[in-house]
């Protein structure tokens, strides 16, 4: 009864607890790629993050905002917006990092970007159908190995 007069309905918990996940959950997964955005390496480093943090003990529940429109609350307008608005992040994030001077494409950038995106939900995805620990590894080196290539060589 005190959940319901501190928030109204259980449709407006849902959503106060998807924003306090946007805010807290995914800036912090996503810290890599802000603090250094004009960086290659950042790459780099925001699939070593995902990678430890997804072989934590919460990593196997995978993401909120992924799983709440795989369970079908898509339907919530704030539930898409939330979808929507971590896509846009990662795309921009990707984006900016790839601008590195010293990043080399062997194709397009947008190419590369859809790479990288396609990446980070596939490691999600693995974590939650709960892959052995050196399946996320090598899903993480793999990407690393790949983003290397990418460095000019001075």
């Amino acid at each position: 009864y005190s959940l319901y007069n501190g928030f109204g309905d259980k449709e407006v918990l849902f959503e106060k607890a998807l924003g306090y996940y946007q805010e807290q959950i995914i800036s912090r997964l996503l810290a890599p790629l802000i603090e250094n955005p004009t960086a290659l390496d950042s790459i780099n480093k925001f699939f070593i993050h995902l990678n430890t943090a997804l072989k934590s003990r919460y990593g196997v529940f995978g993401c909120f905002i992924q799983n709440s429109h795989r369970e079908g609350i898509s339907h919530n307008e704030f539930v898409q917006q939330q979808g929507i608005t971590l896509w846009k992040q990662q795309y921009k994030l990707f984006s900016t990092c790839l601008d590195d001077p010293s990043c080399i494409l062997p194709f397009t950038k947008e190419d590369a970007i859809q790479l990288l995106l396609a990446q980070a939900q596939a490691q999600v995805s693995l974590a939650r159908a709960k892959a052995p620990h050196d399946v996320l590894d090598k899903q993480c080196q793999a990407i690393k190995s790949l983003v290397a290539t990418w460095q000019a060589k001075y």
